[in-house]
């Protein structure tokens, strides 16, 4: 079948929001390990020692910059990396335009990988992917979870939208800035409980 008939049809059945496809089966078997609670273990953290989020995905230039993007307005420390980043590379323009449109700025963004990143005990580990969990430098340190465990409807992927659409850049920052929300929320909770 030729890839422009390929699309029109992801297109016409609403599958471009998604990435396509592939890119929506694969997400909806995740959901649906979450749903069925696979997922639970993701979101047992000793929040209270919780001082910086990392985030990882494969190439550090669409998901976790803007992860760190939000974390960093909500006033929480935030780094990123990505496990194949190229490092020095920038945000793809649709990236840096779906960002902005969400009024956050990841032009000035530059890959690096999990070596450029002091490793703390403190931090926690936020990954898109359970492959990026597994190939984590041995160096990183801290908790680790999932940030689709934390959106409103709780996943274990969150695809990646590199050379996807705008829809799905959009759709995969939504839910990554209402993941970070309640996961900030939820540390700060744990620090104020903690001071009590």
């Amino acid at each position: 079948m030729p890839v422009s008939t390929t699309l029109t049809r992801s297109r016409f059945l609403g599958f471009d929001h998604l990435g396509g496809r592939r890119a929506a089966l694969t997400a909806l078997l995740y959901r649906g390990a979450a749903v069925m609670g696979v997922g639970a273990r993701y979101r047992s953290l000793d929040a209270a020692a919780i001082d910086r989020l990392v985030f990882v995905c494969r190439g550090n230039i669409c998901r976790s910059p803007f992860a760190q993007a939000v974390a960093e307005r909500l006033g929480f420390e935030a780094a990123s990396f990505g496990i194949e980043a190229d490092r020095g590379a920038a945000p793809p323009a649709a990236a840096i335009r779906v960002a902005r449109e969400h009024g956050f700025d990841v032009s000035q963004h530059r890959a690096a990988r999990g070596e450029d990143i002091a490793s703390r005990a403190s931090d926690l580990v936020v990954a898109f992917e359970p492959s990026h969990l597994a190939s984590l430098p041995r160096s990183c340190a801290g908790q680790r979870t999932l940030m689709g465990a934390w959106a409103p409807r709780p996943t274990l992927y969150i695809h990646d939208p590199h050379g996807a659409s705008d829809a799905h850049f959009a759709r995969c920052f939504e839910t990554i800035e209402s993941a970070i929300r309640m996961l900030v929320a939820r540390i700060r909770e744990a620090h104020a409980n903690e001071r009590r």
